[in-house]
């Protein structure tokens, strides 16, 4: 038998079944403490009461007003619904609660690393609508989120409320209790923020997926502008890309900046194909003679390509500016970040 090193923390249940339907899992366990009786709950009262917690802060966060009793609960996971087009799917998690007279039934959609897809939320609002058309003001779309997304606007605008990891640690921050499940579960989400967090402190040379998100978390927030995500480039590896500065016309022409981890890219974007060559080295040409005016050292990529996106220049050096530790220095790496922004929008304005 291999002789394998112990790890610094115990071993943790969610890190070994980090997937949605274990999560969807803990979820249901939680809500079920939320009305559990008092002899139920008498060897840790904190389960019920942090139960109740995650229930009530559903309701602050989406900004309606939880029910002061409930006379029944009913937590139903993969709840069928039909989708149309003699299709059915499954909503993850529908929690029912009947109050004093109203009824309010809780839609909870878990996602760990994906994302809504095939108009799954949507859907599930609809079908749920047409169920409870008596109570259809006290219906409470949840999209409950452990990890990140660049942009929660699409999940906004089709009526849910995002519930994310920062959100259910609140909730579980102050549980003193010792029950190991619950313990396992805050510990792991914390463990996940402590990697995101930890590009502020570690050497920039040592990110790896946690550590860009979190950088790029917070220069978006900087730029106020800008997506993120993961790219899977046919035939090499996942990276991490940020994009922002989108200009010109679209479904010509349009130029935006990118990052891609340690690279920063002046791309653009063309429609037709039988200029993108022409177009692409025109602009390789104007972006490296604007350089010039700005403290920024340019470079041809290793290959041009020819799709409807490309880069025409590259940053030489790594764009992010560390102190003498190897740490992120935020001010002055958005500063250069900026001084990209600026020779973009000098094209525009020049041609």
């Amino acid at each position: 038998m291999k002789h394998v090193e112990p790890t610094q923390t115990p071993p943790n249940l969610f890190s070994y079944a980090p997937d949605e339907k274990t999560q969807d899992g803990f979820i249901s366990w939680m809500l079920a403490w939320a009305v559990a009786t008092d002899d139920q709950s008498k060897n840790d009262p904190g389960l019920r009461k942090y139960g109740l917690v995650l229930l009530n802060s559903f309701f602050e966060k989406a900004g309606k007003t939880a029910p002061k009793e409930i006379k029944s609960f009913e937590i139903n996971r993969q709840h069928k619904i039909d989708v149309g087009k003699k299709k059915r799917g499954s909503i993850d998690i529908l929690c029912v609660i009947k109050g004093e007279t109203e009824i309010y039934p809780i839609i909870i959609e878990d996602k760990v690393a994906t994302k809504d897809h095939h108009n799954q939320l949507s859907n599930y609002l609809t079908a749920i609508k047409k169920d409870y058309q008596e109570c259809i003001n006290n219906i409470l779309p949840i999209y409950f989120k452990t990890y990140d997304e660049s942009d929660y606007s699409g999940v906004e605008s089709k009526n849910y409320t995002p519930f994310l990891r920062a959100d259910i640690l609140a909730v579980l921050a102050e549980y003193n209790g010792k029950d190991s499940i619950l313990c396992n579960y805050r510990n792991y989400l914390q463990e996940i923020e402590n990697e995101v967090q930890s590009y502020r402190t570690k050497n920039i040379a040592d990110w790896n997926g946690r550590q860009w998100t979190g950088f790029y978390i917070e220069v978006k927030n900087r730029l106020k502008t800008g997506n993120w995500n993961g790219v899977k480039p046919p035939g090499q590896r996942v990276f991490m890309a940020f994009y922002w500065g989108w200009q010109g016309e679209s479904g010509v022409l349009r130029q935006y900046l990118q990052l891609q981890e340690n690279k920063l890219c002046f791309k653009i974007e063309v429609t037709g194909k039988n200029v993108r060559s022409s177009i692409r080295n025109k602009w390789h040409s104007m972006v490296m003679e604007k350089a010039k005016e700005f403290d920024l050292k340019l470079s041809k990529p290793k290959k041009f390509g020819t799709g409807e996106t490309m880069t025409v220049c590259m940053l030489v050096d790594d764009y992010r500016v560390a102190d003498d530790r190897g740490v992120i220095d935020m001010d002055r790496t958005i500063e250069r970040l900026k001084q990209a922004e600026e020779l973009l929008k000098s094209l525009k304005a020049s041609h």
